[in-house]
C-alpha cells in the first residue's frame, strides 16, 4: 500500500500557517470549511466533468484541490499581502498561490506511474494561479469604491473567462482550420474554455463564501483586494431651469 504520509503534507502546512501570529484566533481556523469542502468535491468531480475531452476531467478534477490549497494560503497570509501597491499585492498573491499549489502538487502525484496527465496537472496548474491572482486583482479594481459580494463574484468568473480565453487565443486558428471544423473548435476549445474556467472559479468560491458570512475574513478580503477603500465619486446635482434663468438675469 502506498504511504498516506505525502498527501497529508499540505494539510499539515495549512495546519502551520495557521500558528502565525495574525491567525492566532479561533475564526482562522474556519478556514479548514472550503478547504474540507472542496477535498469532497474532488472524489466525484471526475464523474461530472465526463463531458470533457479525456483526459481533461482527471487533469481538471485535480485541478481544483490544488488551486485550493493556493487560495488558503493567500487568504492566511492575507494580511502581510494586502496593504501594498495592487501591482505588488498580485505579485505576492501570485508567488503565495502558485507556490502553494506546487507545494500541494509535488506531494499530491504518484511518481511512480509514470502517467503523462501528472505534467498536464502542473502545466494548467501553472496558469491556473496566473489566472487566479490575476483575476482577484482585475476584479478588486473594477469593484474598488464599494464591497458587494455578487457584484465581485460575477466580475471574477468574467475575469477568469476572459484570460482563459487570452490564454487559448493561439490555438484558436489552428483549431478553427482543423479538418473537423467548427465541430472540432466546439469540442476541443470552447468546451476545455468553459470547463476550466468553472474549475478555476469553483476552486475559489467557497474562499469567497466564507469571507462573506465570516468578519474576519470578510475584513482580509476587503484589505487585499482594497474594497471600499476609494470614495465613490459625488452625485452631480442638476439645478432646475427656473433656478438657472433667475441667475442669468
Amino acid at each position: 500500500m502506498p504511504s498516506i504520509i505525502p498527501p497529508l503534507v499540505p494539510w499539515l502546512a495549512v495546519l502551520l500557517l495557521l500558528l502565525a501570529k495574525p491567525n492566532r484566533c479561533g475564526q482562522a481556523w474556519l478556514i479548514w470549511l472550503p478547504l474540507g469542502l472542496l477535498a469532497a468535491l474532488t472524489t466525484g468531480l471526475t464523474r461530472a466533468l465526463d463531458w470533457l475531452p479525456s483526459p481533461l476531467n482527471q487533469v481538471f478534477s485535480d485541478l481544483v484541490l490544488l488551486l485550493g490549497f493556493g487560495a488558503a494560503a493567500t487568504w492566511l497570509l492575507s494580511s502581510y499581502l494586502g496593504p501594498r501597491h495592487r501591482a505588488l499585492t498580485f505579485l505576492g498573491v501570485l508567488i503565495v498561490a502558485a507556490g502553494f499549489s506546487f507545494f500541494a502538487f509535488l506531494f499530491s502525484q504518484d511518481w511512480t506511474a509514470n502517467d503523462p496527465t501528472v505534467w498536464g496537472v502542473a502545466i494548467i496548474g501553472g496558469m491556473g494561479a496566473l489566472v487566479f491572482a490575476l483575476a482577484l486583482t482585475l476584479a478588486g479594481r473594477v469593484c474598488r469604491r464599494r464591497y458587494r459580494p455578487a457584484r465581485l463574484c460575477l466580475m471574477i468568473l468574467l475575469m477568469m473567462l476572459g484570460l482563459w480565453a487570452l490564454i487559448a487565443a493561439p490555438f484558436v486558428v489552428v483549431i478553427f482550420f482543423s479538418p473537423n471544423g467548427a465541430s472540432g473548435f466546439v469540442q476541443n476549445l470552447l468546451l476545455p474554455l468553459f470547463g476550466i474556467t468553472g474549475v478555476t472559479f469553483v476552486a475559489l468560491a467557497p474562499f469567497l463564501l466564507l469571507s462573506f458570512g465570516n468578519g474576519f475574513y470578510r475584513t482580509r478580503l476587503k484589505n487585499l483586494l482594497k474594497l471600499g477603500l476609494e470614495p465613490a465619486a459625488p452625485p452631480i446635482i442638476r439645478q432646475p431651469l427656473e433656478v438657472l434663468t433667475v441667475e442669468a438675469k
